[in-house]
């Protein structure tokens, strides 16, 4: 029996095959430019917390101490 080929799954490996292809000239021109730009950009970094369940926003971010209890 032959072995049955969605579309779904052709474009996927496809797309997979070409953007591993890409990734070498990426990383490349990517490390070129960094060299160049090393002196003139400061670095930056970024904390993400994921909080799955957590409070909201409006609890941590949003908070109004005078306001009066309706608000």
């Amino acid at each position: 029996m032959g072995m049955v080929h969605s579309r779904r799954g052709f474009l996927g490996r496809t797309s997979l095959g070409l953007g591993g292809m890409a990734m070498a000239d990426i990383f490349r021109l990517r490390a070129q430019n960094n060299s160049q730009n090393s002196a003139k950009k400061s670095p930056r970094a970024v904390i993400m917390i994921c909080l799955a369940g957590g409070p909201s926003h409006l609890d941590m971010y949003d908070l109004k101490p005078g306001a009066p209890s309706e608000i």
